[in-house]
């Protein structure tokens, strides 16, 4: 059926297994930190927020005390020691697997002081998404090659190569194209899928995770002593760290689907079976993707390696309608991003997988790949994993309101909960305010302490200001005021008959003899305050300083 001049329908899409389409860019840990299963991003207005002068100095130091690597290895750990402040001013906080924060721990700490290279493996790689928000994206350039994929595949009906054709040669023929403005693919634009990103704007948790990418192969192999044997990337170590949509996000993707019937620039039309409307594509993406879902999925299981929780949930999906939507093509299956394996990418008849053998043997080519990349909590883990890239995408034409599904909200919401995510946010949340709360606290301290510095500061300027223009028995009189003033502040004992103050109250005694005559009371009156505050020796000596005191006074009449 041929569509109308334009035709347009609203897409909602739901990640069924998790999702990474790669951006290029690295989350690096210089500008995040790890704690308790979250990973917090940071910038640098954020460092310098918390650093003090003195922690400054010591991060400019391991700068320019080091070169390479061993630069990076000390800053990491430095940020580290400091990430309860960090976190406190974190912009972002993404949910970790286990193994995730474990690696970071084992790597940041003092293990990664030896191990240099493997300190790399902490650089985390980012999903597609928004600059500013990290809100993720879908974009629909990896939607519209999913779609084209199952269109091909559907116009091939399994056949072969003919006459030593290569893809773009397969492509214009089973789409009967020369060029780019006859491709019946103009005639299909797919809009950019936004995250939802429903969150409140105080709210730092992100919707995304990150997790491991690892490989097993798809049979059971074992050798002569009868051990399994892993595929070689297994063997090497290999995996990687990624970012990715979680799985069951019920309809956490928004865009669009627009159908053209012409070529407005030049007139001419695709042949009628080639210009398809929004049901024939959905027809085609669940006839190639479905079975492939299935066929992955229970041989998965087969192997004993998928999430079962996750499994049990899908075909609940299914009961609850998500099977009737398929099949009448109100919704359909698609395969986007890393890791969607090579029969989800490739035609049924000419699918040939480059097969990479040990050394001893020749690499080869196959119909089916051996192995699966899928994600993972732990690098080593033999269950409980799950595939990437698997997608349903929901139409409703116009600029209609989805319909709403209880029964799948329903599955989607319970496996949420299980999965123990909303009490993730809540944590992240109140252990950030506790923290905020705390380094506030802390810099109001600091502030203060500086601020009563440069009082201080103020008043020794002014005091010394005032000494500069005093003449020697004013500042020597001065002086002793000061240590008065101390030792009352310092509490020392009253009793220190003995000690500094006591010395120099006894010299001011004996300086004031030669003291102008204005100046004598002043020194009496100081001397004694100073004698009453610690004390008047006993006896004799007592009296002599009380009659020295006196002849002082007198002696001014």
């Amino acid at each position: 059926m041929t569509p109308d001049f334009l035709f347009s329908c609203r897409l909602a899409v739901t990640p069924l297994s998790p999702v990474h389409i790669g951006s290029g860019e690295d989350m690096d840990p210089t500008s995040y930190v790890m704690d308790a299963d979250a990973l917090y991003e940071f910038s640098s207005s954020a460092l310098a927020a918390v650093l003090d002068e003195a922690d400054r100095n010591r991060l400019l130091g391991l700068v320019e005390g080091a070169q390479g690597e061993r630069v990076l290895t000390g800053v990491r750990k430095f940020l580290f020691e400091r990430r309860d402040g960090l976190i406190a001013h974190a912009s972002r906080a993404v949910q970790a697997a286990t193994g995730v924060r474990e690696l970071y721990e084992l790597r940041i700490g003092a293990v990664a002081q030896t191990e240099t290279k493997a300190i790399n493996k902490l650089e985390i790689e980012r999903t597609f998404s928004h600059p500013d928000t990290r809100i993720p994206i879908l974009p629909g350039s990896s939607l519209k090659g999913a779609i084209r994929t199952a269109l091909l595949n559907e116009e091939n009906e399994g056949r072969g190569l003919e006459g030593g054709e290569d893809s773009r040669k397969l492509q214009q023929r089973l789409f009967n194209y020369w060029g780019f403005e006859t491709d019946p693919m103009r005639l299909v634009h797919v809009e950019d899928a936004m995250g939802s990103g429903g969150l409140a704007m105080d709210d730092l948790t992100a919707d995304t995770a990150i997790v491991f990418a690892v490989n097993r192969k798809k049979r059971k192999i074992t050798d002569k002593g009868g051990r399994e044997v892993r595929s070689q990337a297994e063997q090497k170590g290999l995996y990687q760290t990624l970012e990715v949509v979680p799985a069951l996000r019920g309809r956490a993707f928004r865009g669009g689907l627009r159908l053209h019937c012409t070529d407005l620039r030049n007139g001419r039309m695709p042949r009628a079976d080639l210009r398809w409307t929004a049901a024939d594509i959905a027809g085609a993406c669940n006839r190639f993707y479905r079975r492939s879902f299935a066929r992955e999925t229970e041989a998965l299981r087969e192997r004993g390696l998928l999430d079962e929780r996750w499994y049990d949930a899908v075909q609940r999906l299914k009961e609850e309608g998500l099977g009737d939507l398929m099949d009448s093509n109100r919704a359909f299956l698609l395969r986007v991003g890393r890791h969607s394996s090579a029969e989800s990418v490739t035609l049924d008849g000419v699918r040939s997988i480059w097969i990479k053998t040990p050394k001893d043997q020749e690499d080869r080519y196959e119909e089916e790949a051996t192995t699966w990349w899928l994600a993972s909590d732990h690098i080593d883990a033999s269950s409980g994993l799950l595939p990437f890239g698997w997608v349903l995408v929901e139409m409703t034409e116009g600029d209609g309101e989805l319909a709403p599904r209880p029964g799948i909200a329903e599955v989607l919401d319970s496996f949420r909960a299980a999965s123990a995510e909303r009490k993730w946010r809540a944590e992240v949340m109140q252990r950030r305010a506790a923290l905020r709360q705390e380094q506030e606290a802390q810099v109001a301290k600091r502030a203060e302490a500086e601020r009563r510095r440069r009082e201080q500061e103020a008043v020794e300027r002014e005091r010394e200001a005032k000494r500069a223009a005093m003449t020697d028995e004013e500042r020597e009189l001065d002086e002793l005021r000061r240590w008065l003033d101390s030792a009352r502040k310092e509490e020392i004992s009253r009793h220190r008959q003995g000690g500094e103050l006591a010395g120099h109250a006894l010299k001011v005694l004996k300086d004031a003899r030669e003291y102008p005559e204005g100046m004598r009371i002043q020194a009496a009156d100081l001397v004694e305050r100073v004698f009453e505050w610690i004390g008047f020796p006993k006896g004799k000596k007592g009296r002599e300083r009380k009659e020295q005191i006196s002849a002082l006074r007198e002696g001014t009449r």
